[in-house]
Formats: C-alpha cells, sequence, structure tokens
C-alpha cells in the first residue's frame, strides 16, 4: 500500500484547493497572512486532499480533525513520520538523536499515558493558578522596560519573552539562560522541518551543545539534591516495586518539551491576541471597560489564531476520513487553524469576536489523550498578559501599514514583529 501513489489513491478525486487559480501551499506568503479563502474553499470541495508540498493528506473539517486525534490506535503521535536527517554537526551536538524523538508529542500509549499521568500531578488548575501572581510581575517588569518610549516590538519585547521567564521559573532554571532558550525554541521547530541555512545550521549547533550541556547538568543536580521542583518530583517517582517511573532520557524529553511547548506556541498566541485585539478597535474598548471579558477573548484569540496550525499523524492501518480512503502508512496533517474557522461550529468563522459564545470549543491545544498538558498555564499567562497591557497602557494602538514579516513555517507560522504605539 505504501508504493501507491498517494495522490491519486483518492476514493473522491479530491485535489488540491484553489483561490483565483492558486493552489494552497501553507508557506505562500498571501497565504500565510490570510488562509481563510483557501480553507472555505477546501471543507468544502475537498475537505481530507493531498499536499505534496507538505507531503501528506491535510484534513480540514472540525469533525473530522477531532475524530483523527480521539483515534490514536489507527493515528500514530509516535509514528508521524520521519524528522529531518541530521547532520554530522547536528549529530555531534546532539548525540542522543533528533530532539523531537525525546518530546511528549512523539508518544504513543501506553508509553504516553505513564509519563502524562506523573506529569499531570503538577498540572492541576489548583497548582497552576499558584503562579499567577509571579506571572503578573513578570509582565508589570517586561512592560516598564518599554512603557515610556511610546511604541515597542510586542512580539520580541514582550510576547516571546514572558513565555521563557514563566517556564525558567516554573521548572527552577536561572535566568540568565532567557535568551538561549528563546532561540532554542526557534531552533526546535527549525530541526523538524528542515528550513535553515548552513549559517543557520551551525548557529543551531552550538546552541544546541549548551542547552543539552545546561538539561544533563540540571537534571543531575536534582538528582543529587531535591531542590522541591517539578523535575525534582519527577526523578524521585517510583513505582510499587522502588524503582523509577522515568528513565533519564524521559526525563530529558520532558524538559525540551515545556522548554519548547511552554514557549513558541505561548509567544506566538499572545502576539497574535494583541494584533486582533488591536485590531478591532471596539473589542478594545469593550475589554478596557470590563476585563471580565479577558478568558472569553484568549479563548477567541486561540480559536481565530492557533499557535500550531497543523499537527502531524502517521497512519498505522488504511482508513478513511470524511469519505476519503487513506493508505496505510502516510501522513496525515491536521489543519487545526481551518477547524478551528468550519462554519457547521463557528457562526461567522472568519469574524473575530470576543464575545462569541463557542470560541472555547477551539481545538488549539489537541484535543483527546494529546491535548496539551500545559494549556491552563498558557491560559493564565495569556490571560494575566491581557489585563496587564489593559491596565498599564490602555490606550495602546497597532501602528498601520507595517510590515509585520512572517516567518513561513508549516507548522508554527508567526510574525517577527508587531508594532504597537501609544
Amino acid at each position: 500500500m505504501n508504493h501507491i501513489d498517494q495522490h491519486s489513491y483518492n476514493s473522491n478525486n479530491q485535489s488540491i484547493p484553489q483561490v483565483n487559480g492558486k493552489d494552497y501551499d501553507p508557506l505562500d506568503p498571501e497565504q500565510i497572512i490570510q488562509p481563510w479563502p483557501w480553507f472555505a474553499t477546501a471543507r468544502k470541495e475537498a475537505p481530507v486532499f493531498y499536499n505534496p508540498k507538505v507531503k501528506a493528506w491535510c484534513v480540514t473539517r472540525y469533525e473530522d480533525v477531532q475524530a483523527v486525534y480521539k483515534d490514536f490506535r489507527t493515528f500514530s503521535s509516535k509514528e508521524n513520520g520521519e524528522v529531518v536527517e541530521l547532520s554530522p554537526l547536528l549529530k555531534d551536538a546532539f548525540p542522543s538523536g533528533h530532539p523531537s524523538r525525546l518530546s511528549m508529542t512523539k508518544m504513543d500509549p501506553p508509553e504516553h499515558t505513564r509519563v502524562r499521568k506523573l506529569i499531570s500531578k503538577v498540572m492541576v488548575p489548583k497548582i497552576i493558578s499558584q503562579l499567577e501572581p509571579k506571572i503578573r510581575e513578570r509582565s508589570n517588569m517586561l512592560i516598564d522596560t518599554f512603557i515610556n518610549d511610546g511604541s515597542c516590538n510586542f512580539v520580541t519585547q514582550f510576547a516571546s519573552r514572558l513565555p521563557v521567564q514563566v517556564i525558567l521559573d516554573f521548572i527552577g532554571a536561572p535566568p540568565e539562560l532567557e535568551k538561549d532558550i528563546t532561540l532554542w525554541g526557534k531552533d526546535f521547530f527549525h530541526l523538524v522541518q528542515g528550513d535553515f541555512s548552513e549559517e543557520m545550521e551551525v548557529e543551531i549547533a552550538n546552541r544546541g551543545k549548551r542547552i543539552v550541556k545546561w538539561i544533563n547538568e540540571f537534571i543531575e543536580e536534582r538528582r543529587v539534591e531535591d531542590k522541591g521542583d517539578l523535575i525534582s518530583q519527577l526523578i524521585r517517582s517510583k513505582g510499587d516495586d522502588g524503582e523509577p517511573l522515568l528513565n533519564n532520557q524521559e526525563i530529558i524529553g520532558i524538559v525540551n518539551s515545556f522548554i519548547v511547548g511552554g514557549h513558541e506556541t505561548t509567544a506566538t498566541a499572545l502576539s497574535m491576541l494583541m494584533r486582533e485585539l488591536l485590531r478591532h478597535p471596539d473589542q478594545w474598548e469593550q475589554l478596557k471597560y470590563n476585563q471580565s471579558l479577558a478568558p472569553n477573548a484568549v479563548e477567541e484569540g486561540l480559536r481565530f489564531w492557533p499557535p500550531i496550525r497543523g499537527n502531524f499523524r502517521k497512519v498505522l492501518k488504511e482508513t478513511t476520513i470524511g469519505g476519503v480512503l487513506i493508505p496505510e502508512g502516510v501522513k496525515v496533517q491536521l489543519l487545526v487553524i481551518s477547524a478551528n474557522h468550519d462554519e457547521t461550529v463557528f457562526e461567522n468563522p472568519d469574524t473575530f469576536d470576543i464575545n462569541r459564545k463557542n470560541a472555547n470549543k477551539n481545538l488549539s491545544f489537541g484535543y483527546g489523550i494529546h491535548s496539551c498538558i500545559g494549556a491552563a498555564l498558557a491560559r493564565l499567562e495569556a490571560r494575566v498578559a491581557l489585563e496587564t497591557v489593559v491596565e498599564r497602557i490602555p490606550n495602546i494602538r497597532l501602528v498601520k501599514n507595517q510590515d509585520e514579516r512572517w516567518v513561513p513555517n508549516i507548522i508554527t507560522s508567526r510574525p517577527e514583529s508587531i508594532i504597537f504605539q501609544w
């Protein structure tokens, strides 16, 4: 079955969606910023289609995306396709193999169930809520650094910094790692997609060596002494037989997952939430005078611009998605960014509306066993950040006609720059 032409292996003969004669292309600059017409066309005409650009079958409807998330026996996270082969330089930086190999997102049950159960004990809302005062303090400190300037690049001066600082606080890491961790989040996705130059490869390798060295030292310190933090607790978790429940490689993967998952995606979510709010000044005004709207504004921001545009799975056995026959051994991409705009679930889906009644039905943090374990923390960060900006800079506005400089990426396309003034 793996040798079948994937594009022709389609019972409904559906093809890649087009708008004005242009094929859907996740890396096309126009479609990165304004993808909605292609997704609307896909959901109507080709809800499941093969895209040679990503070498995967793309799933666009809410119901189908949700169904794939639920069926981990057919759609594997662990076997969700080959990662980019590491060059000798990168192999030297990452002796344990590709960094994504150790991530919890690359596990299937029962391995995933065991690891997630352990982490879930410290990711409950009661514990997460205790971080709010520190997150608020961090938010205010960041705003202090630029409030007197009358303008800022919100992406680099706030949205990319706050999540890193929060994660470093959460896992008990030193603040001087902020710059390396910030860049490592971006490096990780470049290593997944393979979209880096030779010059970038050298930078990634050098930074990777520092990160790997620090993670190993960080874990070893906690083996010697219980620091009372998350990693110390995981290291000391033992089964009924008295044996450790996690091996060293799994703990490394957990630390790395927190660093990457807790930074890059939250930074994107914060940036896009503020961007949309200030593109809709009437809704910003509502929020200014009614901060109780903040939690739903966060959900609408997540729905409108999910930080992860599409997750991948590998098909373990021939199956059908949305009436389309999919062969064994291929990849599917769950286009959450399309599912979140499915008109059968969300009324006027391409309209940003912080008063939307069902905004929290978004699939931005996944669904089922692989729903993001850090979702509560990300939501808390976004709400507190939003409240802090409203309180400190209520007259903030989006600079018109600016060049936002979007980063093209199949998984996490995002702007590098969004300029606000006040």
